[in-house]
């Protein structure tokens, strides 16, 4: 379906042209991610994230590459599905996958529907439909129970669940994703909340692959990116937008209480100390009264050139634990969902106190 491009007005003091050649989505893609790279905050890239390709631009205005991207290298790193085949540190050969890639491996096949099958007995077929149904950028899959499966995806709908147990369906909410892949998380959620917004937060390079996605898993909805947002932006709830995409130092812009959900699934463990305590500041300055907080990330980890834990996250003494356990499916990645209390009661000290180091 052909969709209009409408750009704001925002942004005059570092105008970007969008490229009249490039189709939709590109065309946006390009302009975000080059007025993002103007701006561009050196430490919000750890050692772990230093590996894109000098040629990213390049990529985004290839739009052959990006009806693959699942398979070609683009999101490897960020793509379970992906890293099966390429490493994030040859992230530069992009199109080595451009050919259908099935997994064919019997024991990957087998291990595979053993988990579908698990979730099945946990979560329900419906649900597990309704999760598992964006397949933009044609991830590396087979087909099991009428379902079309992969390993990334899998383990999405698995944090899905967890939230769609825990927050109410009944109104509409602000969630905030910080660090979120190529979008999956975000996808399945706003299949839960239809009337709610998503913004995400996230490196230049990972905003174009979530602009492709989520624009192409959802194509009617009004998807925003950083050179269409106003220059006044501060209130996420009143763009009227389905999903608004940004590079992560724009949080900065956001007022109190205007999130209510607050979203990072193994991405902290990957950032160095400095960016952990800035994007800590501006959740617990943000988040609205008793609004949530689902986190869920390593016990340790050591890509991001030092010992990064959980149990030392600058969490303030204002969360109170709804749940703190070890990931159904990973067992070395903990999950801790947490609800703001307005006051230093909460007992987040006291349970990462009691979480192993690694």
């Amino acid at each position: 379906m052909e969709q209009e491009s409408i750009f704001l007005t925002g942004k005059e003091k570092n105008p970007v042209a969008k490229d009249a050649l490039l189709p939709y989505p590109n065309n946006r893609m390009l302009a975000s991610y080059l007025l993002a790279t103007q701006q561009y905050r050196q430490n919000h890239k750890s050692e772990h994230w230093d590996v894109f390709s000098n040629e990213f631009e390049e990529i985004i205005k290839t739009p052959s590459l990006w009806p693959t991207f699942r398979r070609n290298g683009i999101s490897a790193g960020y793509d379970d599905s992906t890293t099966q085949f390429i490493s994030a540190k040859s992230q530069n050969k992009i199109g080595q996958f451009a050919e259908p890639l099935l997994i064919q491996n019997e024991a990957k096949i087998s291990h595979r529907n053993n988990i579908y099958e698990h979730l099945k007995n946990e979560f329900g077929k419906e649900f597990l439909q309704n999760a598992l149904q964006f397949q933009a950028g044609s991830p590396s899959h087979h087909i099991h129970d009428g379902l079309q499966l992969n390993i990334s995806d899998l383990t999405t709908a698995v944090f899905a669940f967890q939230i769609q147990q825990l927050i109410p369906k009944t109104q509409p909410f602000v969630f905030a994703e910080i660090g979120a892949g190529f979008g999956g998380l975000s996808a399945m959620l706003k299949c839960f909340y239809p009337n709610s917004v998503f913004v995400i937060f996230d490196l230049p390079e990972v905003n174009a692959t979530q602009t492709w996605f989520l624009t192409q898993s959802y194509p009617n909805a009004k998807v925003l990116t950083f050179s269409e947002i106003p220059d006044s932006f501060s209130e996420p709830g009143k763009l009227g937008a389905d999903f608004i995409i940004l590079p992560g130092w724009a949080i900065e812009q956001l007022k109190e209480k205007s999130v209510d959900i607050f979203i990072n699934i193994r991405s902290f463990m990957e950032m160095n100390r400095t960016t952990i305590d800035y994007y800590f500041k501006h959740i617990q300055r943000i988040i609205n009264p008793e609004g949530c907080f689902y986190c869920v990330n390593r016990y340790l980890k050591q890509s991001a050139g030092e010992d990064i834990q959980i149990k030392n996250y600058p969490f303030d003494s204002n969360w109170q634990t709804i749940f703190s356990k070890p990931s159904l499916l990973q067992n070395h990645i903990h999950e801790l969902f947490l609800q703001r209390t307005g006051k230093t009661a909460g007992n987040i000290k006291a349970v990462l106190a009691e979480l192993r180091d690694q």
